[in-house]
C-alpha cells in the first residue's frame, strides 16, 4: 500500500493508477498540430506565458512555480532577473537533485544551477514571456511566475481540455517537457546539451529510456 503526500494510507488501486498516469504522461509527446491548438486556446497573458515557457524550456513545473505540496522541498524562486529576454536565456538557480561522485569517492545527491535558451524552436516564447511581464510589472527580485505547482498543471490541463485534444486530461506539465526535449532532438540538437539544458545528470538512465527508441536514438546511446 502506498503513501500519499499527507501521509495517509493509498489503496493499492489507485497507487496502480497513479503510476500508470505517469508513465502515460511521461511517454506522450505533442504533435505540432496538437501545440498549435493548445496556443490558440490559451485565453490570457497568464495561460500563453505557462503554456510558451514549459514548450520552449521544457522544465520542470518546480522549477518554475511555487511547491504547493505539503513538505514539499524549499528552493530558490525564479525571479524576473533570471530571465535574459535580450539573449533569450533562462536561468534557473535550482535543477532536481542529480548524483554526483564526491572527492571521497561516494555519491551525493547535489541540486545545481543551469540555463536553458527560451528560443531553441522559434522567437515566439521570448515575446510571450516580455508581454507578460511587461502586462504584470513584474520587477528584477520577483517571482516571474506568482503561482503554485498545482495551478500551472491545473491551467495546462484546462488548456488541451479546450483545445480538445484526445485524452487531454492526461496532458500534464511533463508532457510538454518530454515533448521540448523530442523537439530538440529533432532539430539536430546533441543529446549532451539537451541533458544539460533541460535538468538531466550527464548519465541519466530515464533520459535514456524514455528516448532510446527516438528516431535520434543511436546518438543518445553514445552521449
Amino acid at each position: 500500500m502506498g503513501s500519499a503526500p499527507h501521509g495517509r494510507p493509498v489503496p493499492p488501486v489507485l497507487t496502480e493508477l497513479s503510476e500508470d498516469v505517469r508513465k502515460r504522461r511521461r511517454e506522450r509527446e505533442l504533435k505540432d498540430d496538437e501545440l498549435r491548438r493548445m496556443w490558440d486556446a490559451c485565453k490570457n497573458d497568464l495561460e500563453r506565458a505557462v503554456f510558451d515557457f514549459l514548450r520552449a524550456t521544457g522544465c520542470r513545473e518546480g522549477e518554475m512555480a511555487m511547491n504547493d505540496r505539503k513538505g514539499g522541498r524549499d528552493h530558490p524562486s525564479l525571479l524576473r532577473e533570471h530571465i535574459d529576454l535580450k539573449k533569450g536565456m533562462v536561468h534557473f538557480p535550482w535543477s532536481k537533485g542529480v548524483q554526483k561522485m564526491m572527492p571521497n569517492g561516494r555519491p551525493k545527491t547535489v541540486s545545481e544551477p543551469r540555463d536553458t535558451p527560451l528560443d531553441t524552436f522559434d522567437q515566439r516564447a521570448v515575446d510571450t514571456i516580455r508581454n507578460y511581464v511587461n502586462a504584470h510589472n513584474i520587477r528584477a527580485k520577483e517571482r516571474l511566475f506568482r503561482i503554485t505547482t498545482k495551478t500551472v498543471r491545473a491551467i495546462i490541463k484546462r488548456i488541451a481540455v479546450r483545445a480538445g485534444l484526445d485524452e487531454a486530461e492526461d496532458v500534464h506539465p511533463h508532457t510538454l517537457r518530454h515533448t521540448a526535449a523530442s523537439n530538440a532532438l529533432l532539430l539536430g540538437v546533441d543529446p549532451i546539451y539537451v541533458k544539460a539544458a533541460m535538468g538531466w545528470s550527464p548519465k541519466s538512465k530515464m533520459f535514456e529510456t524514455i528516448y532510446a527508441a527516438h528516431p535520434t536514438g543511436d546518438r543518445i546511446q553514445k552521449a
